[in-house]
């Protein structure tokens, strides 16, 4: 599983929206739904958001 299906399952787990989880992690949907499609990876600093987050 690479990082873009990682990312859409866990959201899914948490019962979060894209729009959702962009905002608690305070950044913009579209830059959300480029990382779940796998477009754009994210920065350290954002992934360290996603790891504290979840």
């Amino acid at each position: 599983m690479n990082l873009a299906e990682q990312l859409k399952s866990l959201r899914l787990s948490a019962g979060l929206t894209q729009t959702e989880l962009a905002k608690k992690l305070n950044i913009s949907q579209q830059s959300y739904v480029r990382w779940e499609n796998g477009k754009v990876t994210p920065s350290l600093e954002k992934l360290n958001d996603i790891a504290h987050f979840f």
